[in-house]
């Protein structure tokens, strides 16, 4: 989990880094994802998101977690949940995407899951 927050934090800090340097409004930062995302594990990475990274360059970080969720329901809650964020007249989002877990515990097959994540990913593009 420390190896996966310092890699996302360098990412945000390209992302900070281009925002400065292209004098940009805020980004949206929305967190999709499962129990991981929505508060089981403490401290919510989401919340420790939003203080590592809330100033002048990025908007408060939304979490959009719910318990239980697999990319199967990812894949239903992008038009009601995400993509009106994800379109909204901010045109710099970015989206830290976190399933799988409740797939592998419930069986999930791996091309299953790999299917379905690809087409997640493939919308948010």
């Amino acid at each position: 989990m420390i190896k996966a927050l310092v890699f996302v934090l360098m990412m945000f800090s390209c992302v900070k880094a281009a925002i400065i340097e292209a004098d940009y409004s805020p980004a949206n930062v929305i967190a999709f994802g499962d129990s991981n995302t929505n508060g089981s594990v403490i401290p919510k990475y989401p919340t420790v998101l939003d203080g590592l990274l809330h100033d002048s360059y990025f908007n408060p970080v939304v979490n959009k977690g719910v318990a239980g969720n697999r990319f199967y329901h990812a894949e239903l809650r992008l038009a009601t949940d995400i993509m009106p964020l994800y379109e909204s007249e901010i045109s710099r989002n970015i989206i830290v995407v976190a399933f799988g877990t409740n797939d592998i515990i419930n069986g999930i097959e791996l091309d299953t899951i790999q299917e379905q994540a690809r087409r997640v990913f493939s919308a948010l593009k």
